[in-house]
Formats: structure tokens, C-alpha cells, sequence
């Protein structure tokens, strides 16, 4: 049976990109060509298709000539001439039966083997209906380890150039799972770690370490991938499922490296724009491997141009967050190609986009530390347009910065100086535009650290020392780097010399903490030298403060030439591939158009821009409770269902009109219920009681350790649905009332006429209790404690006004249970 060579199916690009991956498909296409020519090259397919199948499911089978001779008798060979010979040019007068037996299978000849293995599989395959086909293709993809035993023998070489499409991607979907379940099987455990956000940390190391030798079974693996690669349709889809799949960073360094992936069109701009973290990291790897590829980021950045801002700005931001874990991006590359594109896209579309998009992508991790970048870097496109805006930006990235004051985010690895270099660039911005507002706000918070400390420490006084050092240094090396630029500018020289002051005044009271850390520069030796007065508690005199930031900023000055001052990180937005030769003259010059200073409201830090308050934003304890001194609230324990759609069933069908209109009656009758929380300092204590006057009827408790609390979730109450639910009910009562209000009337019609007072006295009471419900709603919300145990979870219903410090006093000690779980996970860590 001859099987002539399929020729390309529809969806075939002809033109494959890159050297390599068209070198490989010519040299495919070429020896299929070549076997054009060889006699009985069908039925040679089958002869090897049935032979190497008879190989791989017997394990004991040796490939002799006996065994060769069985199979040449079944399939009717005519070797009157001493066998079938392959072409002159893909080995000469090669008989195929001593080759095959022989054992040393290579060059040409393999290749030709391999392309006849190939067409006997698809021949195999032509009889066979869809549901056969899997089958069938199933039990080939198993068997194909066995036929590897005996040689190099492959079948996806010539897999998409023989096969039909549907049974090419059909056998490529099969054995792409198959190596990725072995590749998960095999991998070590996840990359994500509190220490490192993002797999490119890990990636970037292994990169810098050099290369690795791999062993057994990663050996093989690394010949499956390197078929995989190599596949000539949906070759991204096959690589996004390795990568997803895997869990192993020298695999992944391995697969991101090949020159298959940045050739490739879609592989490397489907990871940035539709891929998660992970396989943005792997893109970002390639693109740092092979520094050329701008087309492949100018592929990239297209899509994202033609979706809507709000769409793609959390996109934005995390390719922008990982781009700032390299330590160092080379001029003209593709990375920072990449960095001026993504800053310039973010820059244009904020002239049409919702601001608070960009922000609100953020998440409230260790990871806006990177991401916040994008703020800072793109405020000056919004300083004359959106003055406001552009502050509030600002605000975000000193807002992320006061939260790295806590034990785990001091020793964070992304505050490292690329993050400090941030925050100084955004306060320098800020003391700028409110210069009383903003220096005031810093001193105070680093007259606070001592407190703050001491707080974390739990009473260890010697982590309570180390812990406000470490707070005292890290402030000190960024607002010395703020006073430096300020001092630098002859506009800016004045609030330069305010901020020398607030670092002066901080220095003198945290004297015993700071001298000897470094962050601080010439000020650690300038003042204990010449200004010991100013030194220690109590406040200095302003004109001895005056007079030593003056002289310190002189200093300073005279040692640090401009380019050694914190680098200006502007980026030409007009540009696309290659930065401007000449730096700026300076970041820190005021906005044009800026409104007046003297009538801005004072700065405060802000976390998020959302108009409503979350709860995530509620302030840490004000008054700590013990058990001398508990803190009280008045609740209501809440049964009722916890599922949004639960609760508006049981509005939307009237049952919480009714129930709460029993309460009232009950509540008329002399039956009430009531119910309060203590909390303490060890543990809470929920108690709800039933009375008809003075007389208790019933009442129980609940209690929960402290140390049990897993989670703390807080729900606001639905507000607007049954406001809507009640004024709908008044209208449709008031359009079916007056109807039959009048045709009553009209009629004389008694009947008529009570149905219609009853109506519209229904929809005043119906709209009355949903009213009341929605007020009651609005002001109360439902705070959730998890215990360890499912069983221990209490559910009340609290007042936000009575119970503001009970809520202030959970969320602390959740805060600081997750802080201190991670600064215990990172004590048991190996430090790097």
C-alpha cells in the first residue's frame, strides 16, 4: 500500500519565523522530499509502524534479524534485491533490514526511519473513526518509551508535516499532557514564597548561577521538552502547558531559554498579556536571554492597545512590578523596550481612562513594592492634567512605604534601595506640594518607632532594641536621600534645609538607635561633633536645628555631586526603543499649574482610593483590652444564611419584612432579646439573653480563645436592596391601589374599594419595614471570627458606632497574628 506524503493542511503557516525553527522544517520537508523516490516506501511505513509497536509492548523482544524476517514476510516484501534500500542521499545503498538490526541508527538514515515511522502511524490512522482515532492514539503515545529502548526513535519529528491536522493536534494534546504530568510529578515544590513574590526571583538566580548537568530522569524530560518546542502548530499552547504545569525552576530556566520561544510569535506575547504571574515571569526571562526580540515586544504591546484601560491596567502593573526585579536592563534591550512601552501605553490611556484604575490594581501585598513603581513613574503625565490624581499616586507609594515598618517587611528582599529610590522620589514630590503637611507627618511617625517596636516585640526587649534600629536606619537612608535632592535644586533648597531639620530633630531623640547605622550620612558625625546641645529628649532650639542643617546640607553638598544623588527614574514617554542620551535637569521640580499650597488639605497617607471604606483600611488598637479593663458591645447573634444570594431570597420573599415586624411586636409585648461581646486580651465571649420584663427566659454563651482565631472577615449589610425592594413595592401598591381606587368609585363597588385600601396600606407598611431594615443595615455590620475548628465560628450582628473599638482591637491582633507568622516562618527559614 503506498502512501503518498500528505501535503500541508489548512492552518499550516508556510512561513515559519526564525532560524531555527524554519532550519528545522526545511531539513523535515527535505527528507520527506527525498523519500518521495524510494521504492515501496509505503509499505516500508508499515513494516516499521507494526515493528517498532511489537518492540515497545514486548519488553523481552530483541530487534534481529529473525525478528526483522517475520515482519518483512508478513507485510510481502519483494527483496529479490538483498532488501529495501533508502535513497542515495539519505544513506546510499543502505539495506534497511541490516540497518535496523545493527543497532547504530544515525544521520540521514535515523531521519528517514523516523519519517516512515511516522507514515505508518498515519496510515494506520486513515480507517479508524474519531472515537477510534483517541484510542488509538492513546496506546501509541504510551508505547512510544518502549520503541526509544531499542534507538533513537522518534514520531514527532514529522508528526505535523505527515499527519492531518486534527490528528496531529489530537496526538499533541495527548502527549503534551502526558509530559506535563511527569514534569509536576517530578518537580519540587511551589516557587511562591512569602520572601519571593514572583518565580522570576528564582528564575534570575538560577540564570546567575550558571549552568547545571541534569541527571536521569531530567535528562529525558529535557528530550521531551525539546520535541514539544519544536511542534509546528499551536506551539504556544503546548508550551503554556508545560509552563503552567511545572514547578521546578531549572526545568522552566530550561524550556525559556530555547530559541524556539522567542521565535515563535504568540508564545512569548499570549504569556505577557493573557498568562499569569508565573508565565509573565518566564516571558520576562526569554526576553532577558535573547535582548533583541523588540518585535516580539512590540507584539505584545499591541493587544494591549486595543483593550480598554480598566481592563488591562492590573496587567500594566504587574509586567511594570516584575520588570523592576532586574538589578540592571541593558540600553536598547528588550526589557527595556518593554519598560518604555508599558510606561508610555499607561501614560497615554490615562487621558481617557478611570484614574483610580491604575491604583486599585494594586494588591495589598509584599508585592507593591514593586508594583507602586508604576504609580510614581507615570504621576508626571498626570501633574498638570489631574493635579489631585497625581498626588493621591504619590500617596499610594509613601503609604506602601510606612507599612514596611513592621518585622518582616524591614527584612523583606524587595526593600531593598530600588524600592527605597521609590520612596524617595515620591516624597520628594510630595514635600513639594504640601512641604508643612508632609515633613510634620514624617517626623511625627519617626518619633513613633520606638512605640511602634515595642509593640511588635511583645515585652523581648533586646528584639524590641534590634527591631527600632532597624526602623531608625531604614528611615534615615531614605529621608537623608530626600534632603540631599531637595538641598540639590536652588528652588527646593529651602524645604531641603526643613527636611535636614525634621532628620536632625529625629536623629537627637533617637541618638542611642541611630549613630553607628549608616542612614543618615554626614549627620551621624556632624552633630555629635559640633552640636551635642541638640543631642537627647526634650525639644532642641530651632535656631541651633537651623543653623546645623545648614551646615550639614554644605556638607553634604560638597560630597555628593549631582549624579550621585538619588537617580532620576524619568523616562521619556514620546520614546519607544532607546532612552534620551542627556538626563533630565530634575525630577523634582514643581508641577506647572499646581494649585496653591497654603489652601491644600493635610497630607495623609492612603492605602487605596476606593470612595467606601473596607475594612482592610480599618486602624490598628487604639486602647488594647485586658482582662482588667475588657472592651464591651452591644450584638446580636446572626443565624441567618451567609450567602448573598440566601439573603436576598429571604428579603426579596418577605421574610425579613416579617421577621423583623415580629421582633417589633415581640419587642412591644415586653419580650426582648439581647446580646453583648466582651473581649479581653486572651479571649472573646459572646452572651445573648431572652427577657419579658425583668424576668430572663433563656440565655447562653459562646466563648473563643484568641489564640484559636484563625480569620477575622467583616460584611457590611445590604443597604440599597431593600430601600429599592420597598419604594418598587410602594409604586406597584400605589399604580394597582389607585386603579382599583378608582374603578371602585366608578362603580360603587365595596369590594374595589377595600382591596384598594389595602393595597396602598400594604405598600406604606411593606416600603415602611424595608425602609427602616435598610437604615438599620446601614449602620450595623456583620463581623465573622474563624476558629481552628469549623464548629468554633461566630457570626454577630454589630453596630459600627458601639462597636468601633471592638473592630479596631480585631483587626489588630489579626494583623499582627499574620505578621508574626510571618516573621516565624522567616526565623525558621535559611537566610539567603
Amino acid at each position: 500500500m503506498q502512501a503518498a506524503i500528505a501535503e500541508p493542511t489548512e492552518g499550516f503557516d508556510e512561513a515559519t519565523p526564525g532560524v531555527f525553527l524554519s532550519a528545522v522544517e526545511a531539513r523535515r520537508r527535505q527528507v520527506l522530499a527525498s523519500l518521495d523516490a524510494m521504492p515501496g516506501r509505503g509499505q516500508a511505513a508499515d513494516l516499521i509502524f507494526d515493528l517498532f509497536s511489537h518492540l515497545a509492548m514486548t519488553p523481552d523482544a530483541v530487534l534481529d534479524l529473525a525478528l526483522f524476517d517475520s515482519f518483512d514476510r508478513r507485510h510481502r516484501y519483494d527483496d529479490s534485491d538483498e532488501g529495501l534500500r533508502l535513497p542515495r542521499e539519505l544513506g546510499g545503498a543502505i539495506v534497511l533490514r541490516d540497518m535496523l538490526t545493527r543497532g547504530t541508527v544515525r544521520g540521514p538514515a535515523l531521519e528517514a526511519i523516523n519519517a516512515l515511522f511516522t507514515q505508518g502511524y498515519a496510515a494506520s490512522l486513515r480507517p479508524l473513526d474519531v472515537v477510534e482515532r483517541r484510542n488509538f492514539t492513546l496506546r501509541v503515545v504510551a508505547m512510544l518509551p518502549g520503541a526509544e529502548r531499542h534507538g533513537p526513535f522518534v514520531l514527532t519529528d514529522f508528526l505535523d508535516v505527515v499527519c492531518d491536522e486534527d490528528d496531529a493536534l489530537r496526538f499533541w494534546q495527548i502527549y503534551v499532557d502526558r509530559v506535563a504530568a511527569e514534569i509536576a510529578k517530578r518537580g519540587g515544590a511551589s516557587e511562591g514564597t512569602t520572601r519571593e513574590p514572583w518565580l522570576l526571583s528564582r528564575l534570575l538566580a538560577l540564570h546567575a548561577e550558571g549552568p547545571m548537568a541534569p541527571r536521569g530522569a531530567w535528562q529525558t524530560l529535557t528530550r521531551h521538552v525539546n520535541r514539544i518546542l519544536q511542534a509546528h502548530r499551536h506551539r504556544w499552547r503546548f508550551i503554556r502547558h508545560l509552563a503552567e504545569g511545572c514547578h521546578e525552576p531549572r526545568m522552566l530556566c530550561y524550556l525559556c531559554t530555547s530559541p524556539a520561544i522567542v521565535e515563535d510569535p504568540e508564545v512569548i506575547p499570549v504569556f505577557l498579556t493573557r498568562g499569569n504571574s508565573r508565565l509573565v515571569s518566564c516571558a520576562l526571562l526569554a526576553l532577558y536571554v535573547y535582548r533583541d526580540a523588540h518585535s516580539t515586544v512590540d507584539a505584545a504591546l499591541e493587544p494591549l492597545r486595543e483593550r480598554p484601560f480598566a481592563e488591562i491596567a492590573s496587567r500594566l502593573v504587574e509586567i511594570y512590578g516584575q520588570l523592576n526585579l532586574f538589578s540592571n536592563i541593558e540600553p536598547g534591550s528588550a526589557l527595556e523596550h518593554l519598560k518604555i512601552g508599558v510606561l508610555s501605553l499607561s501614560a497615554e490611556r490615562l487621558k481617557e481612562a478611570p484614574l483610580d484604575a491604575l491604583p486599585n490594581a494594586v494588591p495589598q501585598d509584599s508585592r507593591s513594592l514593586r508594583q507602586t513603581l508604576l504609580l510614581g513613574d507615570v504621576e508626571p503625565a498626570l501633574r498638570t492634567t489631574s493635579p489631585a490624581y497625581a498626588q493621591q499616586y504619590l500617596e499610594r507609594v509613601v503609604g506602601t512605604w510606612f507599612q514596611t515598618f513592621t518585622p518582616s517587611g524591614v527584612e523583606h528582599p524587595l526593600n531593598d534601595e530600588v524600592w527605597r529610590s521609590a520612596a524617595r522620589r515620591a516624597l520628594c514630590r510630595l514635600v513639594q506640594v504640601d512641604p508643612v503637611g508632609v515633613v510634620g507627618r514624617i517626623e511625627t511617625f519617626a518619633k513613633e518607632l520606638n512605640a511602634t517596636a515595642e509593640k511588635w516585640a511583645e515585652g523581648d526587649v533586646a528584639f524590641s532594641h534590634h527591631l527600632t534600629a532597624r526602623f531608625v536606619a531604614l528611615f534615615g537612608s531614605v529621608w537623608v536621600g530626600v534632603c540631599r535632592a531637595l538641598c540639590a535644586e536652588r528652588r527646593t533648597h529651602e524645604l531641603g534645609l526643613a527636611a535636614y531639620g525634621t532628620l536632625i530633630r529625629v536623629f537627637g531623640v533617637m541618638e542611642s538607635f541611630a549613630q553607628g547605622s549608616g542612614g543618615f550620612g554626614a549627620l551621624e558625625y556632624v552633630l555629635p561633633s559640633l552640636y551635642p546641645d541638640i543631642l537627647g529628649p526634650g525639644e532642641p532650639d530651632p535656631d541651633r536645628v537651623e543653623e546645623a542643617a545648614a551646615l550639614v546640607a554644605r556638607i553634604e553638598g560638597s560630597l555628593h555631586a549631582p549624579s550621585d544623588l538619588d537617580p532620576a527614574r524619568r523616562v521619556d514617554l514620546s520614546a519607544r526603543s532607546r532612552p534620551r542620551a542627556q538626563p533630565p535637569e530634575s525630577e523634582f521640580e514643581p508641577a506647572e499649574g499646581a494649585p496653591d499650597l497654603e489652601s491644600r488639605r493635610p497630607w495623609r497617607p492612603q492605602a487605596r482610593l476606593d470612595t467606601e471604606r473596607s475594612p482592610d483600611d480599618i486602624p490598628l488598637l487604639h486602647r488594647r483590652p485586658t482582662r482588667g479593663a475588657p472592651l464591651h458591645a452591644r450584638v446580636w447573634a446572626d443565624r441567618r444564611p451567609t450567602r448573598r444570594w440566601a439573603i436576598v431570597l429571604r428579603t426579596f420573599s418577605g421574610w425579613e419584612v416579617v421577621s423583623d415586624m415580629a421582633q417589633r411586636l415581640l419587642s412591644l409585648l415586653g419580650l426582648r432579646r439581647s446580646g453583648e461581646l466582651v473581649l479581653t486580651d486572651s479571649e472573646v465571649i459572646v452572651s445573648r439573653a431572652t427577657t419579658a420584663g425583668d424576668r430572663a427566659l433563656a440565655s447562653e454563651g459562646w466563648s473563643l480563645s484568641l489564640d484559636d482565631v484563625t480569620g477575622v472577615r467583616v460584611e457590611a449589610q445590604l443597604r440599597v436592596f431593600p430601600w429599592v425592594l420597598g419604594t418598587t413595592g410602594l409604586l406597584s401598591a400605589a399604580l394597582l391601589g389607585g386603579h382599583l381606587l378608582f374603578v371602585g368609585l366608578r362603580t360603587d363597588d365595596s369590594t374595589a374599594l377595600g382591596w384598594a385600601a389595602g393595597l396602598l396600606l400594604g405598600g406604606l407598611a411593606f416600603d415602611a419595614a424595608l425602609s427602616r431594615l435598610s437604615r438599620v443595615n446601614a449602620r450595623t455590620f456583620v463581623l465573622e471570627l474563624h476558629g481552628r475548628d469549623a464548629r468554633q465560628t461566630l457570626r454577630v450582628v454589630m453596630d459600627a458606632k458601639e462597636g468601633a473599638e471592638v473592630l479596631d482591637a480585631f483587626m489588630a491582633h489579626d494583623a499582627a497574628r499574620r505578621e508574626l507568622e510571618h516573621l516565624r516562618d522567616w526565623k525558621a527559614r535559611p537566610q539567603f
